[in-house]
């Protein structure tokens, strides 16, 4: 595909469309961005053209009425794709940008599922279940960021689907945690010195809101401390939202203030670093979530995670295998899985091993562009 131009439509805003449009140009692809928003961070080896959308209408909600204002971009998109001459469009996010693309007919159209596009916008009204159908049915090839959301997705369309994960960079260096699944041997002491020390760092990287059960987590850590007393163990929350102030106040509220850190925001580029200094990972989300980034970054890391039994987290993690899952209201079955991380240090490698081998062989962001760049090529086969 070198040489070959590619119109993404997707939210210029968003760490996911960052990610993919430069692994694409890595890749040979000569990569452009139509965006209804300014950026929020510069895109290396790849042309971003802006829109004048304010953020605080593109922060709306999904299916609010004023987002009507998004189909004035179409003179603008039809523009800038006579001006392009692309070879391929391809959407991200099917209610928003993959309306705009299928509204211009263009050939080969392809339009990439995230998440609540097909789970709640279809809910709204039978207007909303209509935009949906209209833009699966118009796309040449439909991809999904999991087999969760395209099995939620089959409500609206009968096509299949092709699965393109929200991967990583995969760093071919040992992690901290662990090396690989089948090395591992109890008998090599690989943990690091703070482990050896008996002190435990929890993580969770996420938007700290209520949806997500930070709160969970927290009850969950303040019986954790009483039942391993012999442990120096402290929750790092990584990420800002509506839930900070009412869960610093909990942690107040159960005597563990000094053991929860709110890290606030952390930039993308140095994420990395910060699942290298946990040894634990949670993502305790309430609701059904299509997929887990963060939990797949921790995993490459070699860092065990344990997650709720809510939607695409399931398919990430082997429960006992590759991480841990727990009912997700329940605070005793959280309890205990942290537990058992902590106390059996050669199971928490073991599991961190394993993780990190699950990504390699499914997570890999670089060869779930190559899928993306398969299905460009036979189009474009199809089409002389």
């Amino acid at each position: 595909m070198k040489g070959r131009r590619l119109l993404m439509l997707s939210d210029l805003r968003s760490a996911h469309t960052k990610k993919w449009a430069e692994v694409l140009a890595s890749e040979g692809m000569d990569v452009h961005i139509f965006g209804l928003t300014c950026a929020t961070e510069r895109f290396s080896g790849v042309t971003i053209h802006e829109g004048r959308i304010s953020q605080k209408i593109a922060n709306k909600g999904d299916g609010a009425l004023i987002k009507l204002i998004y189909m004035k971009e179409i003179i603008r998109l039809k523009k800038l794709i006579k001006r392009l001459k692309p070879d391929v469009i391809h959407a991200h996010y099917a209610s928003s940008y993959g309306l705009l693309g299928a509204l211009t007919g263009f050939k080969p159209f392809l339009v990439s599922v995230w998440g609540m596009e097909v789970r709640s916008f279809p809910e709204k009204s039978v207007l909303h279940r209509s935009v949906i159908q209209f833009v699966l049915r118009k796309a040449d090839v439909l991809f999904s960021t999991s087999e969760y959301m395209a099995r939620g997705s089959k409500n609206w369309t009968d096509k299949e689907f092709v699965l393109t994960p929200f991967g990583v960079y995969l760093d071919d260096d040992a992690s901290p945690k662990a090396g690989k699944a089948e090395d591992y041997n109890a008998a090599d002491d690989i943990a690091p010195k703070n482990e050896r020390d008996k002190k435990i760092t929890i993580g969770c990287v996420k938007t700290i809101a209520e949806m997500y059960g930070q709160h969970v987590l927290i009850r969950a850590l303040s019986e954790v401390i009483k039942e391993a007393p012999g442990y120096d163990i402290k929750l790092e929350l990584v990420g800002r939202g509506p839930g900070m102030d009412d869960f610093k106040e909990l942690a107040e509220k159960l005597g563990i203030g000094d053991k929860v850190i709110f890290r606030g925001y952390v930039p993308n580029e140095q994420i990395m670093a910060v699942h290298d200094g946990f040894d634990i990972e949670v993502y305790p989300t309430q609701v059904n979530e299509s997929f887990g980034v963060s939990t797949v970054e921790g995993m490459s890391r070699g860092v065990p995670c344990i997650v709720s039994k809510r939607g695409g987290l399931q398919d990430i993690v082997e429960d006992g295998v590759s991480g841990l899952h727990f009912k997700h209201d329940d605070v005793s079955d959280l309890k205990n899985a942290i537990l058992k991380l902590i106390l059996d240090k050669d199971l928490r490698l073991k599991i961190g091993a394993a993780g990190k081998q699950r990504v390699r062989d499914r997570y890999d962001l670089k060869e779930n562009a190559r899928v993306m760049i398969r299905e460009y090529e036979r189009l474009l086969a199809q089409k002389k």
